[in-house]
Parts: structure tokens; C-alpha cells; sequence
């Protein structure tokens, strides 16, 4: 028994007890098109981090614009270093890894260099939310856009 507690603990402890969020569903292409903006939550937390000294405006202005026919405009964030952007890109639906997973969005960029991004998706207030983490994931900092 204290065998298998010495196994579980370090365990747990190293998946950082941390919640899935990520939505189990498949995402239809017709849901994401539309204009989705950054939460003002998300906008609010970010302001805060030393790296994103560059922020302002509103959380309105930081938005991501997905077209039908798989093109989009980003004029958001990107990070490393953390600064605004306004690219033009491509958007297309990846399935996660492992069986009870939903979608994922790949986003490639191109503007100054080619980026790539990712998003998961969850549902808060039965409202799709495009999410991805700002910064170390293990802070659990979340940069979040909705419709």
C-alpha cells in the first residue's frame, strides 16, 4: 500500500491536477465562422504580465476573423516576444489525439515570417470558446476570444 501511494502521489502531483476544458465534441466549420473577439477576462490578465507591455486599447480590438472559404485576418496577439499583429492566414479543423478528444484550430500565419497557432475549444454560458494558453501552460493562463 505505501508502495502504491509513493507511485500515485508524484503522479498527480506531476499532471499538475490541472482540468481538461477542452471540449469533447467535434466543431462544425459553420461555428467558427464569424468574428471572435478576446474575452474581456482574458484581455485583463494579460495587461498584468511583464511581457505584454505593448498591450492596449480594448479587448475588442483583439480579434480573430474567420472566413468560410478557410482564409482569416489575426489581429491579435502573438507571444515570444508578446506583441500585437495584424497577418492574414489559413484556418483549418485538426482532430485531437485519442478517441474522447474533440477538434483542434490550426491557424498558420503569414506576415513578417510564417506562425502557427493552435486553439482548443471549450463552452462557457453554452457559448463556444476558442482558447489556447498565454505563457507557460502550468500558470493556467488562458488567452480566450469568443463570437
Amino acid at each position: 500500500m505505501k508502495l502504491s501511494l509513493a507511485i500515485l502521489v508524484p503522479l498527480l502531483l506531476a499532471g499538475c491536477g490541472l482540468p481538461d476544458i477542452r471540449l469533447k465534441r467535434k466543431v462544425t466549420p459553420d461555428e467558427l465562422v464569424g468574428v471572435w473577439t478576446m474575452t474581456q477576462d482574458s484581455f485583463e490578465d494579460i495587461k498584468t504580465d511583464s511581457e505584454a507591455s505593448g498591450i492596449k486599447g480594448s479587448h475588442k480590438d483583439y480579434r480573430i476573423e474567420i472566413q468560410q472559404d478557410g482564409t482569416l485576418r489575426y489581429r491579435s496577439l502573438l507571444q515570444m516576444p508578446t506583441r500585437t499583429v495584424d497577418y492574414r492566414g489559413t484556418w483549418q479543423l485538426k482532430p485531437q489525439t485519442g478517441s474522447t478528444k474533440g477538434d483542434r484550430l490550426q491557424i498558420v500565419l503569414e506576415g513578417n515570417g510564417s506562425h502557427s497557432i493552435s486553439f482548443d475549444f471549450t463552452e462557457e454560458n453554452r457559448k463556444l470558446v476558442l482558447w489556447t494558453f498565454f505563457g507557460d501552460p502550468d500558470s493556467w493562463r488562458l488567452e480566450k476570444y469568443e463570437k
